[in-house]
């Protein structure tokens, strides 16, 4: 072509588009597709300089070539056709080398540059954008068309109507290259109304293409479309902050947003609203890495006083809690509000919207990582106050499982990081006292009570995972072989080892679990008495993981050596802890005192007396230091008992101090037992009941404490076998024979009837399980109150 000079390439030229066009479009599945493209899009810009470098004399064959060569190059050009393509980065260079070249020849009239320009200059900001995110800032100030291109009111006009005509992801690829330009960037945002609309563009696209867990996972995006989505509201964000005219736009889309979240039947769109909205806002004090690379060749019109608005400035100055107040409104963020009248599906979309919320605030203390010009004491009254803000609320969404837990981890662990703390324990521990103030204070109110108790459960449970280097159930112990019941699973276990590397934290946690159980004891004291159900249910809850916490830290310091004549009731050497076990002890009181009252919560209080018990727990040989110690050497003035450390092989006693209160919760357990049946005699073999008997059993309703206090009793037996074992035979599998003679009366039994049967089954064999001499004597007893094949079927 260059050797047949202008006149003759000038003849070929319709023919040679034509041909360039088919292999473009034909050749991108096809072997060696990248060099086939890349070498036809070449030889069709050598082609189209060769002919149209001179001055084109004929105005009509130009006008003619323009055309066929606007609708040739439309099928390959056209924006919508490159955003879906997945074009090689030599390639979206050739063809951006083609665009700008074209684009930039001399010898064109205005004319035809404009009618090029209609089909050209979309698919050179796409272009640009695409090449961009294949390979970073690198590619930033090479091929580009210069800045007075984009002067002349026709291109300036071009640029506007294709922002009403794009749509989808051409339309972000478009926007964010216009608004990286520093010659285009004000054309966006310098219409309120047409910012608005390409910003609802991007959330429709985010909430139609992106996955639902790309929308609030802290990982890095892999997939295409987000990382579109993000360098778009990067850009926009940017753009934003430099233009005088970026915080009207900013302002009226806000407003929009707030009133779409206001409306609960868009549900739909709540999620990419608060995904969009968010980072617009947020990223407004990041720079771009395309920043560093960017060529700015107009001083003129950006706000300098937007340049200097800094995180800290966000925070302090009110603007956060605006944003708090669209994003997190009520209906969005209080995801535990009537759970039970909620689908499947809402509670996925509740903790779907939480999530993201979640994610934003980790975002925003991510900010604070950044260098910045403000000084150290602004900064952290601005970390202060955003920990004041919102760790509360945070910590009320960590007992959510799921996405939402893992959501407020990340959050507080972003915290920490903008803290420069050494680890995410210590800032928690730092910021406890006011977390734990704020839900002492909310107890007391019934509709406060239960966001506080999840508040302190999301502490707790965040502690434990901090704190403990095994997995939160792997701090619980493990049973004899055959004993595998789920309360009774707190009782024994190995040494467990803190994931810190000193112990000094103990105690400071200790102080955390001592203020917790106490806001939870008020908490379940004052639902009781106002008869609040679900409060009561919530802050039990909250003993329980309390108390496996105490446990797990008496685990982790030495045990002091037992000492009945001074009737203490602490086995920990550390002081913090004792004062914990104190506050264990008088909280296993109250639920004793309230346990019968409402039978809904009986499984859970059993839960919690249990493993309020095994905080107790001491080593074998602290417990029988007493008995081993020689009478002089015990006797001897103002000698402190010895403390000793846990033993690997060992598995823990109960220390003897602690029997009266295993008696005390035995006593409660056999009641709630026994007082349903209290009119019936135990089962015998050699009695049968009377027709009027057996009726009137049957219609006594067996409930879930029923089958809990069972579990509480093998757990219970597990901890103080000896002193319960004559009691257990004697008292109470009588009593579990005869609810399992309550539950083969129905013809047709229920489930929950095959529930109370495995019940009893589990129960008996746990006995034999745990001590295995016992066997034949349970035997010989389910054998005179049931018969030997019901026995035999029970036993083994």
């Amino acid at each position: 072509v260059e050797a047949i000079g202008y006149r003759n390439a000038r003849n070929c030229l319709p023919g040679i588009v034509s041909a360039c066009v088919k292999y473009i479009v034909r050749s991108q599945n096809g072997t060696d597709a990248i060099v086939v493209r890349s070498s036809v899009i070449d030889f069709l810009r050598a082609s189209l300089l060769v002919a149209l470098s001179t001055d084109v004399d004929d105005e009509r064959w130009l006008m003619d070539t323009v055309h066929h060569l606007r609708c040739s190059l439309r099928r390959v050009f056209a924006a919508k056709e490159l955003a879906s393509a997945k074009l090689a980065p030599a390639i979206a260079k050739a063809m951006l080398r083609l665009v700008v070249d074209l684009l930039v020849l001399p010898t064109l009239q205005a004319q035809a540059v404009i009618l090029l320009a209609q089909e050209l200059v979309p698919a050179y900001f796409v272009l640009n954008n695409l090449i961009y995110l294949l390979e970073g800032s690198a590619c930033i100030g090479a091929h580009h068309l210069p800045s007075a291109f984009f002067e002349q009111r026709d291109v300036k006009d071009i640029l506007e109507t294709q922002l009403k005509l794009l749509s989808g992801a051409e339309l972000l690829h478009f926007s964010s290259s216009l608004m990286r330009d520093e010659g285009t960037r004000s054309i966006l945002p310098a219409d309120a109304g047409q910012f608005s609309r390409v910003l609802w563009r991007c959330i429709r696209v985010a909430g139609t293409q992106m996955d639902v867990e790309s929308l609030y996972a802290a990982r890095a995006h892999t997939d295409h479309i987000s990382t579109i989505i993000d360098e778009f509201i990067r850009c926009a964000a940017y753009a934003v902050r430099r233009l005088t005219s970026g915080a009207h736009a900013l302002d009226l889309f806000m407003d929009e947003c707030e009133a779409v979240l206001s409306d609960w039947e868009r549900y739909m769109l709540h999620p990419p609203v608060i995904y969009v909205l968010t980072r617009l806002v947020l990223w407004q004090f990041t720079s771009p890495v395309w920043t560093q690379a960017t060529l700015c060749t107009s001083d003129a019109p950006s706000d300098t006083s937007a340049e200097e608005t800094t995180v800290e400035n966000f925070i302090l100055s009110g603007s956060f809690e605006q944003l708090w107040g669209i994003v997190a409104q009520p209906h969005l963020w209080n995801i535990t509000q009537d759970e039970e009248l909620c689908s499947c599906r809402q509670l996925q979309h509740r903790h779907t919207v939480a999530a993201i919320i979640l994610r934003s605030l980790t975002l925003t203390a991510q900010m604070f990582c950044q260098k910045t010009q403000s000084p150290e004491v602004k900064r952290k009254r601005a970390l202060r106050r955003l920990n004041v803000l919102v760790l509360y609320l945070v910590l009320e969404k960590a007992a959510v499982p799921g996405v939402v837990h893992d959501a407020a981890m990340h959050a507080i662990e972003a915290f920490s990081r903008a803290g420069g703390h050494l680890d995410a324990l210590h800032f928690f521990l730092e910021n406890s006292g006011f977390v734990v103030d704020e839900a002492s204070r909310a107890v007391t109110e019934v509709e406060l009570r239960n966001a506080a108790a999840n508040v302190l459960r999301g502490g707790i449970t965040f502690v434990q995972t901090q704190l403990l280097s095994a997995p939160r159930r792997m701090a619980v112990p493990t049973l004899p072989t055959g004993a595998h019941r789920r309360i009774a699973q707190v009782v024994k276990g190995g040494p467990l080892q803190l994931h810190l590397s000193t112990g000094t934290v103990v105690p400071r946690v200790a102080d955390f679990v001592t203020a917790s159980i106490t806001a939870a004891s008020d908490g379940c004291r004052r639902a009781i008495m106002q008869e609040d159900a679900v409060g009561t249910r919530m802050s039990v809850l909250l003993l329980v993981d309390c108390f496996e916490l105490s446990a797990a830290l008496n685990r982790l310091v030495p045990q002091l050596a037992a000492d009945e004549e001074k009737e203490c009731v602490t086995t920990a050497a550390e002081p913090r802890v004792r004062i914990l076990q104190h506050k264990v002890l008088e909280s296993l009181q109250m639920l004793l005192a309230y346990c019968t009252r409402n039978d809904s919560i009986t499984p859970y209080i059993v839960q919690a007396v249990i493993r309020g018990l095994t905080v107790f727990l001491t080593t074998p040989k602290a417990a029988a230091w007493e008995q081993n110690v020689m009478d002089e050497e015990r006797q001897e003035p103002h000698k402190a008992p010895p403390s000793f450390p846990w033993e690997t092989e060992a598995e823990p006693v109960l220390a003897r101090s602690h029997l009266r209160t295993v008696y005390k919760v035995y006593l409660s357990f056999m009641a709630m037992l026994t007082e349903p049946v209290a009119a019936f005699s135990v089962p015998s073999a050699s009695r049968r009941r009377s027709a009027v008997e057996r009726r009137t059993l049957e219609n006594v309703r067996s409930t879930p404490s029923v089958l809990a206090v069972m579990e509480g009793f093998e757990a219970l037996f597990i901890l103080a076998g000896e002193f319960l074992e004559r009691r257990m035979v004697e008292e109470v599998l009588p009593a579990a024979l005869l609810w399992y003679e309550r539950s083969m009366l129905p013809r047709i039994p229920t489930a929950t009837d095959e529930k109370l049967k495995c019940a009893v089954k589990e129960f008996i064999q746990g006995l034999c399980g745990i001590k295995p001499s016992l066997a034949e004597e349970v035997r010989e007893t389910c054998i005179s109150r049931l018969s030997p094949s019901i026995a035999g079927y029970l036993i083994t």
